[in-house]
């Protein structure tokens, strides 16, 4: 089901989670306290693959949607218009539940986007949840099962208490180095353990390691089946948080330890280290998403006269969707474009 065909109740508030695993984790943590808060039913919208999150939280009224579109700034651009036209909850109507779709929130957002935030990610959660900041977050009580055929997978590998799962790759931090892990395997190889690899590409299995393919849910269900856990911080961690001791999270800088800490947002027996990626960055994690700030100017609510977008150092003007105007700055230079074509400039004097 499409996101445009869900049939909105009028009486009900729409959360959509469109971002990681870990923010939709966190919203349905809050679901309780929010529907409190609002006093109203409250419908948790996420992508298809991710159904299986609320289910963990034993959430009944939930709605698994397909966003339309597989490329991530397309999905980026759907959202941030669903959320233009609602920028607030309201009943009948879909809000979207994480601030990088709202361009009123830009402020907000970017200090955690460029790890200079004073305040923990949960906290800062809260805040934009606009809950009380000693509202307790709810633990899921429901462990997704494994596919019969990821199982048979594992197995014929070796026995679960026999396997350790290493998840190396991460959207939105940055990755430790590739040596790191290899390293790892070999020392968890040599204690008579079987590695497997949790990646998307068969290609970025570790080496030394087995590759078995995860989607999503098949990856939580076999790390609370498993011997341990060896993961760089990423969603995936804050859906395994329960294992305790038997999760290792690695950070590649202390930044990103403060800021998504798992002991600081949940308190438990986690290992958390930083394994710096310097003086050789030897591999990176992907390069975070551009922050792209927008204002539309709409014609009855649904046409789009005119949108000015910002990006780093750039500004553009669109009418009707067609980019008109361009404003280019470089240091000490500042250029101005019509239709892709440079008509003026301008040199700053530095003297």
């Amino acid at each position: 089901m499409l996101v445009e065909e869900l049939g909105l109740d009028k009486n009900k508030y729409y959360f959509l989670c469109a971002a990681g695993i870990g923010d939709t984790m966190i919203v349905c943590g809050f679901y309780n306290a929010l529907k409190k808060k609002y006093n109203a039913d409250i419908v948790i919208v996420v992508p298809e693959k991710q159904s299986f999150i609320p289910e963990m939280f034993g959430i009944k009224d939930y709605k698994a949607v397909d966003l339309g579109c597989t490329n991530i700034f397309k999905v980026i651009d759907k959202c941030t218009m669903l959320s233009d036209a609602h920028p607030h909850p309201q009943k009948g109507h879909i809000y979207l539940a994480h601030p990088a779709f709202h361009n009123e929130l830009s402020a907000f957002f970017a200090p955690v986007y460029y790890r200079k935030s004073k305040i923990k990610f949960l906290d800062w959660y809260k805040q934009f949840l606009h809950l009380p900041l000693d509202t307790p977050f709810e633990d899921f009580t429901i462990l997704p099962k494994l596919s019969e055929e990821t199982e048979k997978a594992v197995l014929d590998l070796a026995q679960f208490d026999k396997v350790v799962l290493i998840s190396p790759e991460a959207t939105s931090t940055e990755s430790v180095p590739a040596r790191f892990w290899q390293q790892l395997v070999q020392n968890l190889s040599a204690q008579g353990y079987t590695v497997i690899s949790n990646v998307k590409d068969k290609n970025n299995t570790v080496l030394g390691s087995q590759y078995v393919p995860l989607n999503l849910q098949d990856s939580i269900a076999l790390a609370y089946r498993c011997h341990a856990v060896y993961s760089v911080r990423s969603g995936f961690c804050d859906l395994c948080y329960q294992l305790g001791d038997k999760l290792h999270v690695y950070y590649a800088n202390r930044d990103d330890l403060y800021l998504y800490s798992l002991k600081s947002m949940f308190g438990n027996d986690i290992h958390e280290e930083v394994e710096y990626n310097l003086p050789e960055r030897l591999i990176r994690g992907p390069k975070p998403l551009p922050v792209v700030y927008r204002r539309r100017y709409m014609l009855f609510s649904f046409i789009t006269l005119l949108e000015v977008t910002e990006q780093d150092n750039k500004r553009i003007y669109h009418i009707c969707g067609i980019p008109v105007f361009k404003i280019k700055k470089r240091t000490h230079k500042t250029k101005m474009y019509i239709l892709g074509i440079p008509i003026f400039s301008i040199k700053e004097n530095t003297r």
